[in-house]
């Protein structure tokens, strides 16, 4: 057991330690037996850790160890996550402080989960769904897209779950053509200096689902069969 994840597959360790001996160190392996083999001490300005065995990369179960060892180091592992192994997720920021992010299921059949992602600016951890809540993701299909793009003056897109396919800007409100799968969420968010000016959104003339969080605006919707869609925002 090793770094509270239990019958991780490792070497035979070479030595073992009494617990009386290792006063002040904390206990982060211990063999199938429950003798202790590996320990984690502060020294200095630093710390040591003595795994006491040798792990390999030959099994799934090795990934959380070395996920652990790298969290106890401070490193930031990723900058976008799944909350399902089966979701892959990549984001990839540009040297203005945007970013593009990926989302893909590459299995035959849906999955759920949410997706965790990182403010190109800020570092703040985001989620898609906003609220953290899991979203079904329909098989074989994938989304890119853009965080924090400026699309009018002081409003910016957060993230979309849908294709934008044209955005327009009118005398008081402005126009998104918008496509996706009908077994997706459809969920935008908006922020910026003026995101509090956004005063209505509707859906191919419909009002729809949207509402202010902290000084964002996220709009919720569903996406038409096969069918694009003008998203209408109106500002003041």
């Amino acid at each position: 057991d090793i770094l509270g994840f239990k019958d991780i597959k490792c070497s035979n360790p070479q030595i073992i330690y009494p617990e009386s001996s290792l006063a002040g160190a904390e206990v982060i392996a211990r063999t199938i037996r429950g003798n202790i083999c590996g320990f984690s001490k502060k020294i200095g300005k630093g710390t040591l850790m003595h795994l006491g065995t040798w792990i390999g990369f030959d099994t799934e179960g090795h990934k959380p160890v070395y996920e652990e060892i790298l969290k106890r180091s401070g490193t930031k592992i990723r900058n976008a996550s799944s909350g399902n192994d089966n979701i892959t997720v990549r984001e990839r920021f540009t040297g203005d402080n945007r970013a593009v992010l990926f989302i893909g299921n590459y299995y035959n059949e849906e999955q759920k989960s949410n997706v965790a992602y990182s403010h190109p600016r800020t570092g703040e951890i985001l989620t898609i769904p906003y609220d953290g809540s899991d979203a079904l993701w329909p098989p074989l299909y994938a989304i890119l897209t853009p965080v924090c793009l400026d699309i009018v003056e002081g409003i910016e897109i957060l993230h979309c779950t849908s294709d934008i396919l044209n955005i327009t800007e009118k005398e008081d409100h402005f126009e998104m053509t918008l496509y996706g799968n009908r077994d997706l969420v459809g969920e935008i968010v908006f922020e910026g200096e003026n995101a509090e000016k956004i005063q209505s959104v509707s859906l191919n003339g419909k009002t729809c689902q949207w509402c202010r969080k902290d000084w964002r605006v996220v709009v919720r919707y569903s996406h038409r069969h096969k069918e694009e869609m003008i998203l209408s925002v109106k500002i003041w």
